[in-house]
């Protein structure tokens, strides 16, 4: 009897200690997860802004306009002069530019005969002082000379500023004389030096009959 108890005793005391009492237990807590790096996100740079260019708008081209016509009324520039302190017949010699090298072609302007001077080139003449008139039943009448840009027309009958007009080398005038009128239209390049030997040369042509249209608009630039 006692042998059953003594071993009945120290089986339960195995069992208490194989099971996990409280008596000198030691319990081991699960590891602990350790979680990973932190990863620190790449820091992204932006593009420097670009400031873009200001837009430069170039001025607009003035187109030179077209040469004029050729009009079915034209006059020569062949007939040579000197006046002032000379009088008499002017040659090549006397001239800047060479007699017949000019023709001057008339048109109707709208309210006045504008002559268009082919042929005639300032940069190689120099300022002139081109003139205009027209004889009709009443004689000469209209007369007029304006200057082109840098000359003088001092001694001249008539000066009418501004009546000239220049552009790409083109040479043309208004006249003073109103369109329409008949006669012979005298068409006239003079020269005016400080020596007061005046030079010029001249042609005419009739314009009773109806004489082509321009716009003077497009003579200038």
């Amino acid at each position: 009897m006692f042998f059953r108890l003594t071993l009945t005793a120290a089986c339960l005391a195995l069992v208490v200690t194989a099971c996990g009492g409280d008596a000198g237990s030691t319990t081991t807590a699960a590891p602990g997860t350790t979680a990973g790096p932190t990863t620190t996100g790449a820091t992204t740079t932006a593009a420097p802004t670009t400031t873009a260019a200001p837009t430069t708008t170039a001025p607009p081209t003035t187109a030179a306009p077209a040469a004029a016509p050729d009009s079915t009324h034209q006059a020569i520039v062949e007939t040579g002069y000197k006046f002032g302190n000379e009088q008499g017949e002017a040659t090549d010699a006397d001239l800047p530019f060479a007699l017949g090298s000019i023709t001057a072609h008339v048109f109707d302007g709208g309210d006045f005969y504008v002559v268009v001077y082919k042929g005639l080139d300032l940069d190689e003449t120099g300022p002139l002082c081109p003139g205009n008139s027209i004889l009709t039943l009443a004689g000469f009448e209209f007369v007029s000379n304006s200057p082109t840009p840098g000359a003088g027309c001092d001694g001249a009958q008539n000066i009418a500023l501004d009546a000239v007009l220049v552009c790409a080398g083109q040479v043309s005038y208004v006249t003073q004389i109103p369109s329409g009128t008949p006669g012979m239209l005298f068409a006239s390049v003079e020269a005016y030096p400080p020596d007061g030997n005046f030079v010029g040369a001249s042609g005419s042509v009739d314009v009773s009959a109806e004489v082509p249209d321009i716009d003077v608009a497009t003579l200038s630039c």
